[in-house]
């Protein structure tokens, strides 16, 4: 009975075409968090999108407008040259595994039950794996969506220096694209493992058009929300979405990127930014609609239409300058004040690699623990953006 249930369990958790059909029982997990910014980036994208492999993600973009148009007039001789204006950006991929880990004991005492055959003991084997499955599956996309905003770790996201090749790469987070630090490089600090001069292997120093937008408001909680004041927070909003529009002429079209809809664009900020702007739709409510001052319906605010994410664990991350050198929380910053990630969505997302995405390897018995086994679960990923003036933050004014 104990070898026919650890090769049972061993069977069907190495088979990748069994489905928990038997109906496992289903156990609470509380250690999720209110939103995932995971999942803003994968809907509506397709596996052709989302699915790449090569030893790199690269892809070649337009930066350099010139004039091409010159005045001429009919049999005059000219000049010809042919100048190459494309880049060239690329990333390499991110490494990251997890196990499922069991052992025979505890298979066989959770699914003691005497007289069963084989069938209806693979409705225990299944509920023990679902278990096992749920607890990792769940902790894995707690851990993916952390590294989503993340302190930047420049030797591991951008530059592999090491010739023996030991280091372990890191997914790039959406803040190592989007920040407020001049040409969106993160150097000088001394908790970032170096100094940075590039963004997928291009340089924004040198190239204006390879940078996010980047625009300020006044947090003074007088004058966040007053709207005499300029550079409110509904008025730099409002500002940054005009910023983030692009509309292609009528003419050559299938040459130009199309118009993105509202619903590809979205605002994240934490629990703090989020309820400060709900604030300042409340305080001047009277501008919007005559009941708008007590409308609940201002709980979940948008900008132009854009919906603003709240993300409440961005509170809680050390992504800025606090002022001499090392990254601190949005509070504790030199400029304190929630920040707010305006991102178009069509020009962001996770990449992952062919056959590594959340997938399960051979189970393998372990080397000299007796009845011990482990199954591993591959992920290759990486974050990719094509563009960066597509996307933009709103910080803090000094």
């Amino acid at each position: 009975m104990t070898i026919e249930v650890i090769e049972l369990y061993n069977t069907v958790a190495g088979s990748t075409s069994v489905g928990f059909d038997t109906g496992p029982k289903k156990i609470i997990e509380d250690i999720s968090r209110n939103n995932y910014i995971s999942s803003l980036f994968l809907a509506g994208k397709g596996q052709k999108q989302i699915i790449d492999q090569g030893p790199k993600i690269k892809d070649r973009i337009f930066l350099d407008a010139r004039n091409v148009l010159e005045a001429t007039r009919p049999g005059v001789e000219r000049e010809f040259n042919n100048p190459q204006t494309g880049d060239d950006i690329s990333k390499h991929w991110a490494y990251y595994i997890a196990d499922l880990r069991w052992d025979e004991t505890e298979i066989v005492h959770n699914t003691n039950v005497q007289g069963l055959k084989k069938d209806a003991l693979m409705t225990y084997v299944k509920d023990v794996m679902y278990q096992k499955e749920q607890a990792l599956y769940v902790n894995m996309m707690e851990n993916f969506d952390d590294l989503l905003f993340a302190k930047p770790d420049i030797n591991t996201m951008e530059h592999l220096t090491s010739a023996s090749g030991s280091e372990k790469p890191k997914m790039c987070p959406i803040n190592f694209f989007v920040n407020e630090e001049t040409n969106g490089l993160y150097s000088g600090f001394t908790d970032t493992n170096g100094d940075n001069t590039t963004i997928n292997n291009l340089s924004p120093a040198t190239k204006a058009a390879w940078n996010c937008e980047r625009l300020t408001y006044d947090a003074a909680a007088a004058n966040v929300g007053d709207m005499s004041v300029a550079n409110n927070i509904v008025a730099q909003l409002e500002l940054m979405g005009r910023r983030l529009k692009f509309k292609p002429p009528s003419m050559w079209q299938n040459y130009y990127q199309k118009e993105t809809p509202i619903a590809s664009h979205a605002i994240i900020t934490g629990e703090t930014g989020a309820t400060q702007l709900r604030n300042a739709f409340r305080q001047n409510g009277e501008l919007f609609s005559p009941d708008a001052r007590n409308d609940g319906a201002f709980s979940v605010a948008s900008s132009a239409g854009v919906p603003v994410v709240e993300y409440r664990e961005l509170d809680s991350k050390e992504l800025y300058d606090s002022g001499s050198n090392t990254l601190v929380t949005s509070a504790n910053a030199d400029k304190a004040g929630a920040r707010y990630y305006c991102l178009n969505l069509d020009y962001m997302w996770p990449k992952f690699y062919a056959n590594k995405m959340f997938t399960k390897g051979k189970v393998k018995e372990i080397a000299n623990t007796d009845g011990a086994y482990r199954q591993a679960v591959h992920l290759w990923c990486q974050l990719w953006t094509p563009s960066l003036r597509r996307h933009g933050i709103l910080s803090p004014v000094a």
